[in-house]
């Protein structure tokens, strides 16, 4: 009888590791930050001046100290509530500059013509001024650590996102794995110190470590459905999201919930004024045309005629589910504006001459 083949058991091997210099790679959580957008909800939080002790987070898991000199050295530079409070106002002023480039790259035109299309955003866009700003940072005045020379840096602006992602972490090294089934990835990025960075000056450091964070959070935004969701009130300049991603252009600007009905009051009174000074014209027209004459009733009764009758002519035009963009008038409404249509009478003349 002939024994019954035993299967062979394959062995498994395990993923193997490359350290990186900065220390092991490691999955970072949104601190406090869970929900169906997570990432927009913490960098809304930022934005809003509080980064949930992210930037403090990746201090505490760095790995640049090789020798027992550099590792107390380095745990005095986390203990110290300066270094942080560096590393933390760093981090929100660049996330602020990044929220204003993105959201600006989907804007448009100014005044009551400015537009806002979300998804026409990119990160290629360039500011209007080409020379290169610094905003301040300091630590708050009341703030017991405020220091003259260590408190004060500045960041880039000026520069389009995908500058600046190649400038604070596109370079970063990321080391690649291999899975048990064969498939790869990269791994998570880690940034950190440069050791010479850590010798020659370490607050300098601490700014840009946190200019860092920023960038790397900004970018997991960018890389979420939820980017386009991100907004700035053109009233006040307070961040807010919105439900969903708008598919059209905003007309008339950006507003958020607490400026939307001064906005909307600001967007009917513009639209009153335009459409009144377009009657005005209206009238004028009509007006270079009137002679007094038996058939004719009065002047400014005669001329809100002609203006109805235009009117009524551009209402066929836009349909019959459109409603009439223009009010009917009658002769006192040619009374009421009659400083106005003088004036643009007087204005048309001159332009003539």
């Amino acid at each position: 009888m002939v024994a019954a083949k035993q299967k062979r058991v394959r062995s498994k091997s395990p993923i193997v590791y490359r350290i990186p210099l900065v220390g092991t790679p490691v999955s970072t959580p949104f601190l406090g930050h869970e929900g169906p957008r997570p990432q927009l909800s913490f960098v809304l939080k930022t934005l809003a001046g509080d980064d949930s002790g992210m930037t403090e987070f990746h201090l505490s898991i760095q790995s640049v100290c090789q020798t027992a000199e550099e590792i107390a050295l380095w745990e005095t530079i986390v203990a110290d509530p300066l270094s942080v409070q560096i590393a933390t106002n760093s981090m929100v002023a660049m996330m602020r500059n990044l929220a204003d480039l993105w959201i600006d790259s989907g804007k448009s035109g100014e005044g009551e013509s400015r537009m806002d299309n979300p998804s026409r955003r990119n990160v290629v866009y360039m500011p209007r001024f080409e020379t290169l700003k610094k905003i301040v940072l300091s630590v708050d005045p009341a703030d017991e650590f405020q220091l003259s020379g260590w408190n004060c840096f500045s960041i880039p602006v000026g520069l389009p996102i995908s500058n600046l992602f190649y400038q604070l972490i596109g370079n970063e090294e990321r080391w690649p794995e291999i899975r048990e089934d064969g498939t790869q990835s990269l791994k998570e990025l880690i940034f950190g110190f440069k050791s010479e960075t850590f010798q020659s000056g370490h607050r300098l450091g601490l700014h840009w470590f946190g200019m860092k964070v920023a960038m790397y959070w900004f970018a997991k935004l960018l890389n979420s459905p939820f980017s386009r969701q991100l907004a700035r009130c053109d009233d006040c300049s307070a961040y807010f999201a919105y439900e969903r991603a708008p598919k059209k252009e905003i007309r008339g600007g950006t507003h958020c919930t607490n400026c939307k009905g001064q906005g909307s009051a600001r967007r009917m009174k513009s639209t009153r004024e335009r459409r009144t000074g377009e009657m005005v014209g209206f009238a004028v027209d009509a007006l270079a045309l009137w002679k007094p004459n038996s058939r004719h009733s009065s002047r400014s009764k005669w001329v809100a005629d002609q203006v109805n009758r235009r009117t009524a002519r551009i209402k066929v035009k836009l349909g019959k589910k459109s409603e009439n963009p223009y009010p009917r008038i009658t002769g006192r409404w040619f009374s009421q504006h009659q400083t106005e249509i003088e004036l643009e009478v007087e204005r048309r003349r001159n332009a003539k001459g």
